[in-house]
């Protein structure tokens, strides 16, 4: 490399499934050990970009700013996280009430509390700790908003059992605002319907590793999971995430629905029968 070709960088930056910050709308950055070729990267995007294209001086440079960027976000997530979960034990504060109140100073920056999904920010922070450690370095916070955010899911799944224990005597609603008898309901595995499966909404990427843990853990605590998801390929996701699988919504028979990703089609589920 160098002398019989050369090589150039240019890490992805977009957001499926948000047309405002489709490939083109976003800042490019590019990255080559040789001036020239830096120079070629920055002429060939800026023919196709709608936004800013710069360079940096190394490859190591460019995918180390892809990394840190989706590292931040893995670290403010985890943050509100932690609040979030924390809020558990202290009944008078609602967390979500919290975060309107400090979105109201100018420097505060709100991240929704929740499950980190996908293919970038779960997976991103371990290149940089591997890299980190390998030079003998410790990169404390980085692993520690991954443990936070691993542990959502289980913290979920607690939540629903803790919930539903409550409920163990009553009876199975129907759609109809019929019901399924205390003693019929309890003669198998407490149903749940799991809602919106990919990794984020308006998408139907399936890459959801931490929304497969918490269907996981669900199963292993002796709920019957069925999934839903309004983008999603049926087929695919039963197969990834090993359940049954609705084509269409249909929440009868089952004493929960837990949520996971919030598409827009769900807004106009009719849920007035809950």
């Amino acid at each position: 490399a160098g002398e019989e070709f050369t090589i150039g960088y240019a890490p992805e930056r977009m957001s499926p499934g948000d047309d405002a910050h489709a490939l083109r709308h976003v800042a490019k950055v590019v990255g080559a050990e040789e001036a020239a070729v830096r120079e070629r990267l920055v002429a060939l995007f800026e023919r196709v970009m709608e936004a800013p294209v710069s360079a940096v001086p190394s490859i190591e440079a460019c995918e180390a700013a892809k990394c840190l960027e989706n590292v931040q976000r893995d670290v403010n997530i985890a943050l509100m996280n932690e609040f979030a979960m924390a809020c558990d034990g202290l009944p008078d504060v609602d967390p979500e009430t919290v975060l309107d109140a400090a979105e109201t100073k100018w420097n505060f920056h709100r991240y929704r509390p929740g499950l980190v999904d996908g293919h970038c920010i779960p997976v991103d922070p371990y290149y940089l700790i591997h890299r980190f450690e390998e030079a003998g370095e410790s990169p404390t916070l980085m692993r520690a908003a991954r443990t936070v955010n691993d542990r959502v899911a289980t913290h979920v799944v607690d939540t629903l059992c803790g919930a539903m224990a409550g409920d163990a005597g009553e009876s199975r609603v129907t759609t109809d605002g019929g019901s399924v008898p205390a003693e019929s309901a309890a003669d198998d595995r407490r149903r749940v319907l799991a809602v919106g499966l990919t990794y984020k909404p308006e998408v139907a990427d399936l890459r959801a590793p931490t929304t497969r843990k918490a269907v996981a853990e669900l199963d292993e605590r002796g709920f019957d999971v069925v999934g839903y998801d309004p983008h999603a390929d049926p087929a695919e996701a039963a197969e990834t995430f090993d359940i049954p699988v609705q084509e269409s919504f249909d929440p009868a028979g089952f004493d929960a629905m837990v949520v996971f990703t919030g598409h827009r089609a769900l807004g106009r589920l009719d849920l007035g029968w809950l």
